[in-house]
Order: C-alpha cells, then structure tokens, then sequence
C-alpha cells in the first residue's frame, strides 16, 4: 500500500529525526520515520555509516516543511558555538552545503548560508 509519503531527508541519528518530526507535528505536517538498520552490528562500531534512518513526508509539504525547519534553525543559528566544525569550512566547501541541502542537515545548511553572508557573499 502506498502511503504516498517519499524520502524528504536521509538523517544518520533517529534522534534528529524526531527532533524535526516535533517541528513538524507543531505545523501539522504528517510524516513518516523509517529506520532502515533495524539492528547493531558491531563489527561496524568504528566505521563511517551511511545514514540510516529516512524522513518521509508527502511531496506536497516538502516546500512548507523546509521553510517550517529553517525558521525553526535559524533561531539557534546565533547560538552556535565558534568551535563547530562549519566555521572551519572553506567557501566552496560551505557552497557545497548549500547546493545540496538533502546531503547535510537543515541546520547545517542554514548555518553555511550564515557563515557565506557574513563572509561577504
């Protein structure tokens, strides 16, 4: 059966993803969370995995849901410490961040934005 809901952002840490679901549930935007990995496997303890766990949301809200997530974001842009790894970041590196938002976190990618503004882009 399909429920008519597609990958909206593919997120390493089921805990961002309900940290965004609450976003969401407060704007009424229905979503779904599939966690892809349903168990440990500790022979993968120290290596880089692939995200992990999908946000799904209906391809109507999509637009809605990324302003929604972004005003939300941008809030907390202010408070970000100086040691997070972003301001590390090179210019085409952070442009990076912002032509492909559905690789990062919409954090993430509100912050590059940020970080390019202030950086006189």
């Amino acid at each position: 059966m399909d429920s008519g809901f597609e990958l909206f952002q593919l997120l390493h840490h089921r805990q961002v993803a309900e940290e965004m679901a609450k976003i969401l549930d407060q704007e009424g935007i229905p979503y779904e969370i599939i966690q892809t990995r349903k168990y440990f496997d500790p022979s993968f303890a120290f290596n880089k995995l692939d995200p992990d766990v999908n946000l799904r949301l209906k391809p109507a809200d999509f637009t809605r849901a990324r302003e929604v997530l972004e005003a939300y974001y941008m809030k907390m842009v202010e408070n970000t410490e100086p040691d997070y790894y972003l301001f590390k970041f090179t210019d085409a590196e952070l442009f990076d961040i912002i032509r492909k938002p559905e690789e990062w976190g919409v954090f993430d990618h509100v912050l590059a934005r940020n970080i390019i503004k202030e950086r006189g882009y």
